[in-house]
């Protein structure tokens, strides 16, 4: 287990401007590197020990686990590594992480060593007590063969974690696959860093390796000390996800992740659903449907996830797709719940612009999880397809944080990760992670680029907290796509 220290970022700045700025590659031997009066972006992320001096600007340094930083305004640092040795692992890749906070700690997990076709040798977790200063990593027990304490799956996949603040536990769901076999595991821990054995929410037999038998599980509590149902947790998943069986199931617990009940309700079709509990704890989901032309929906439970009301649009207009080729980047939203208990949702559409040309993230609210205001674009620049992304709302002041992916309109196959943080004042800046542009070639494959199906920030102590997987080109083939923290 290792202890990673990550330099508090005291301004945040666009890293698309000025047009000064310098871009500096440190080289691998170099002891020390000295940036410019210019507002610097270094890259010294090559796994040696270095010193990073950055110089007048208001510089980014993007650097390794032990590198030291001097006058950097923001360090982006490596906290994970891809350990693992899976013969269908793409070592060494990092991906999708997720992260959920209370007060001063911060839990994220995330896939390691992906699998081309289906999930990951390993799920990890990164775990901060210092509102995301300093981290902790390590794989949780018991999940897949290659886990500590080995488990019997061959991959997990898609996992989340949660705060159960009656009961004291961080949960996370991860699903996990065998060709024969697939379910929902839910592993606990009170610190983040001791993690229990974990408990089955279900298994159900699948008839091959390319069995879409269920997808995209997520896990969400009520916190709410003033809510009836205080302390009961959920999963909600995508079950077959082809027409025309398929259809969105949950499963709640009251103890705390030790045991779990199916949900009568039948609710419809969707994939990539993410639930909210509101104040008053009712649990809302929104989803992607599976109709064509396809819509973002939600749809609400007021009693606990036993019946749910008819779906509803968040938007009239069909959702819009325009995802670059050889990129897996699913249309997915994510969804946040609002200091006065409105529930904020984002997700990537093309409908606004001509022909579909450019994805941008819109944004909507509503105050019931009923009713949902218009969409409207976020301010977040015209340089590509912002896709993949994860929101998260400052539960004291109510700001947004975003973090997401953007391929490149004009240059085939660059990406970047970017954080973009609502200010004060309402205005939004944004923070580029990565100081060169990511080639698709260099990361992930399953089967096209990819970093996960949403990225994810969350907020502690008043800061933006991110975990953001960052690729650099293959040596020798191999890759290195590795887990960073940002910090705003």
């Amino acid at each position: 287990m290792r202890r990673l220290g990550v330099t508090a970022a005291l301004v945040l700045f666009a890293l698309a401007g000025p047009v000064a700025a310098a871009t500096i590659v440190g080289k691998p031997g170099t002891a020390t590197i000295v940036g410019t009066a210019k507002a610097d972006r270094i890259d010294s992320a090559d796994g040696k020990k270095q010193l990073v001096r950055c110089g007048a600007g208001r510089d980014l340094a993007l650097v390794d686990e032990l590198d030291r930083t001097s006058g950097c305004e923001t360090v982006v640092r490596r906290v994970a590594s891809d350990t693992t040795k899976g013969a269908s692992g793409q070592h060494r890749t990092l991906l999708e992480p997720q992260l959920a906070s209370s007060g001063s700690t911060v839990v994220g997990v995330y896939q390691s060593g992906r699998h081309e076709l289906a999930g990951a040798d390993a799920i990890g977790y990164a775990t901060s007590h210092d509102a995301g200063a300093s981290w902790k990593t390590g794989l949780l027990p018991g999940v897949t063969a290659l886990s500590p304490q080995p488990g019997r799956w061959e991959s997990a996949s898609n996992a989340s974690v949660a705060w159960d603040a009656k009961h004291g536990r961080w949960l996370v769901e991860s699903a996990v696959l065998t060709d024969t076999e697939g379910g929902v595991l839910v592993s606990a821990s009170t610190d983040g860093l001791a993690w229990q054995a974990p408990v089955t929410v279900f298994d159900l037999p699948r008839t091959g390796p390319t069995d879409a038998a269920f997808d995209k599980p997520w896990i969400v509590c009520d916190d709410s000390a003033t809510s009836s149902r205080y302390g009961r947790c959920y999963v909600v998943v995508a079950l077959a996800v082809t027409l025309p069986s398929a259809h969105l199931a949950v499963w709640s617990s009251d103890d705390g992740g030790a045991t779990w009940q199916a949900s009568p309700a039948t609710l419809p079709a969707g994939n990539g659903a993410q639930p909210v509990v509101r104040p008053d704890g009712t649990l809302v989901v929104v989803y992607t449907d599976l109709t064509s032309p396809s819509y973002v929906e939600s749809v609400r439970s007021t009693d606990g996830g036993g019946s749910f009301a008819a779906p509803v649009r968040l938007a009239q207009t069909e959702l819009g797709e325009h995802t670059p080729d050889g990129l897996r980047a699913p249309l997915f939203p994510s969804v946040a719940v609002a200091p006065d208990g409105s529930v904020v949702a984002t997700w990537p559409d093309c409908s606004a612009t001509s022909n579909c040309l450019k994805s941008d993230l819109v944004l909507a609210r509503s105050v019931d999880g009923s009713s949902w205001s218009t969409p409207a674009r976020l301010p977040l620049g015209a340089s590509g397809d912002d896709l993949s992304p994860g929101l998260a709302v400052d539960s004291a002041s109510g700001r947004l944080a975003v973090a997401y992916l953007v391929s490149e309109v004009s240059r085939c196959c660059r990406l970047d990760v970017r954080v973009a943080v609502q200010n004060a004042g309402g205005a939004w800046t944004i923070v580029q992670a990565n100081v060169r542009a990511m080639q698709s070639s260099w990361t992930a494959s399953s089967p096209g680029a990819f970093l996960g199906d949403y990225l994810s920030v969350t907020w502690s102590g008043g800061h933006p907290v991110a975990l953001l997987p960052i690729a650099f080109p293959r040596s020798a083939g191999s890759r290195r796509q590795d887990l960073f923290a940002f910090r705003g």
